[in-house]
């Protein structure tokens, strides 16, 4: 299906980290796309480079992870697989996620202030999705003959039945007050 037009707004919310004794940065980007592709990852540090000159960010303290929504645009990998959806590689999505993205970085570059930083780690089962009519709607393996290929030592990391993980982790980040 080729659709045009914005049915769903997405976003790129970036976090600058900054330590306080070397005075180093690390950016990490959080944006609603299916994932970070090659691509993708590519052009925002070719952008960030020519905006900072070549100070702050590298491909070594840049982090951009997908959320994996499936409300992103198409055609922004450079690997075939991805493209079919598309019809091929789509430059306007490509500089589209590229110019957000980017930006984002920008914006959290300048406005660095104090944080607290979180980590916690939970279950996620079905109590996680009221209603839900399956089960397993929160979590659940997508391809279990796969699964069983790999090493029983690996397999036995996993618990349940269904050889399912059912542990996320979670980064919480608030202002300092």
């Amino acid at each position: 299906h080729k659709t045009a037009g914005i049915h769903m707004r997405l976003y790129a919310r970036a976090f600058v980290f900054v330590d306080p004794s070397s005075r180093d940065r690390m950016a990490f980007v959080n944006v609603d796309t299916w994932a970070a592709t090659e691509a993708v990852i590519q052009g925002v540090h070719e952008k960030l480079h020519a905006w900072f000159q070549g100070r702050y960010y590298s491909r070594n303290n840049l982090i951009i992870a997908g959320s994996h929504t499936h409300h992103g645009p198409a055609g922004a990998s450079a690997y075939m697989l991805f493209q079919f959806s598309s019809n091929g590689r789509v430059q306007q999505s490509l500089d589209a996620l590229i110019d957000g993205i980017s930006e984002a970085v920008w914006l959290a570059h300048h406005d660095v202030r104090p944080a607290e930083i979180f980590i916690g780690n939970g279950m996620v089962d079905n109590s996680t999705v009221p209603n839900c009519p399956m089960p397993n709607c929160a979590s659940r393996n997508r391809s279990p003959t796969s699964f069983l290929m790999n090493p029983e030592q690996q397999r036995k990391k996993y618990f349940g039945d269904d050889n399912v993980d059912r542990n996320m982790d979670l980064l919480k980040i608030v202002d300092a007050k």
